[in-house]
């Protein structure tokens, strides 16, 4: 019997996805860095933390983290000399929302936001990015973002909070501690899409919603 996958803890997901090198007129296939790839190079090269101490935050064995992170550098290096570009994407990885039984680290900023913005069972939670009091041109111009939880095609309870999601890895990481399904907004930048298509997050804008459905979601 083939061993069960073993997901890798990602604390942070990656805020951006796409590197290209500046001139580059290859055809060459891109290298593709998965997540959990990234994780190690996040872990070990950007906070100095040993393959030990990145085995516990990813809850997986060292010696899985010495193959994830040789793997990792050794694509990196390829991605350099070669001029190609890196594009992170995949991996069995399961990212972190600050659920106390699944993170490790006390100082964790994920742990409040989880508490205080858990969803019920049986509820749709679609997020609506705002600026005074309207829908957003733009998700990044956001000031505010209105949760709105739906039971059976009815608004149950609705929550606003101020938006701060640059102080995070990513729009993605952001909105999945906050446990959204479903993001509405007019403008989006290309690798905040593709974090949220990656983690599952579905995408729809204004154009795809009568007018004055976005105005009840605001009202309430």
């Amino acid at each position: 019997m083939a061993r069960p996958k073993k997901y890798r803890k990602i604390c942070h997901f990656p805020k951006t996805l796409t590197f290209l090198p500046v001139g580059n007129r290859s055809n060459k296939e891109p290298v593709i860095l998965t997540i959990d790839e990234y994780e190690t190079l996040r872990l070990i090269d950007r906070e100095g933390r040993s393959q030990e101490e990145c085995s516990t935050s990813m809850k997986v064995a060292r010696t899985t983290v010495q193959m994830i992170y040789a793997s990792a550098r050794k694509k990196v290096a390829d991605a350099i000399v070669e001029g190609r570009s890196l594009e992170i994407e995949g991996g069995d990885y399961d990212l972190c929302n600050g659920e106390k039984s699944y993170c490790s680290r006390q100082d964790c900023h994920k742990k409040m936001l989880y508490e205080q913005y858990q969803k019920p069972e049986g509820i749709t939670r679609i997020a609506l990015a705002v600026r005074e009091g309207v829908m957003a041109e733009e998700v990044e111009k956001a000031s505010q973002i209105k949760l709105i939880d739906m039971k059976a095609n009815q608004i149950s309870h609705s929550h606003l909070l101020d938006f701060g999601y640059e102080n995070q890895e990513s729009l993605a990481d952001y909105l999945h501690i906050l446990h959204v399904d479903e993001l509405i907004c007019n403008g989006i930048k290309e690798h905040d899409r593709n974090g949220l298509e990656e983690i599952g997050i579905h995408l729809r804008n204004n154009e795809n919603n009568k007018e004055e459905i976005i105005r009840t979601y605001l009202e309430r």
